[in-house]
């Protein structure tokens, strides 16, 4: 992968990635079957949208996935679908909330202009770091961010997927 990589990282120990949508692999090879299932839907340039799913897309991956939808004015990511998985990993059912409701527990500043920057670029998104907010510094996230359109050119939602445990980048930033 010799795309240009954008790189954020936090003083809590997190480190977020932003590379093109035309990216057959991701820097954590567990993601790697749900970008090609995401790119298989694709047409051309044109982003996939949620309703050219299935839910037999996603077997093994159910219970790891949440559904955002893009808001604007003021922008924020509204939790449309979350995950058995991802809701322990919050410790709640986040459906119907959104990252700003959480701006007590998570760092919702800079997950809001990494997200802004996903959106406003059309790119794909991962990111790792600590679970902190639950005092469990030793536990490692990964999370794998893919745009959605209704449109197939402008963001409107994402397909995100969390995973526990610290896969090695394989890609260097």
């Amino acid at each position: 992968m010799t795309e240009q990589i954008r790189r954020w990282t936090t003083g809590s120990g997190w480190e977020y990635l932003a590379f093109p949508t035309d990216s057959v692999r991701t820097p954590f090879p567990v993601f790697d079957p749900l970008l090609a299932i995401w790119n298989s839907k694709r047409d051309g340039e044109k982003l996939p949208a949620w309703r050219d799913f299935e839910m037999r897309d996603f077997v093994g991956w159910h219970a790891h996935l949440v559904l955002f939808e893009v808001r604007h004015d003021p922008f924020d990511l509204y939790f449309r679908l979350c995950g058995t998985a991802a809701s322990e990993t919050y410790g709640a059912n986040l459906t119907g909330t959104t990252l700003r409701d959480m701006s007590y527990k998570i760092e919702n500043k800079t997950d809001l202009l990494y997200f802004r920057a996903l959106v406003d670029e059309r790119l794909i998104g991962v990111s790792t770091g600590p679970e902190y907010w639950h005092n469990r510094e030793h536990i490692k996230l990964c999370y794998l961010d893919l745009p959605l359109s209704k449109d197939g050119n402008h963001v409107t939602h994402f397909l995100t997927c969390v995973v526990k445990g610290q896969p090695v980048w394989e890609l260097k930033p």
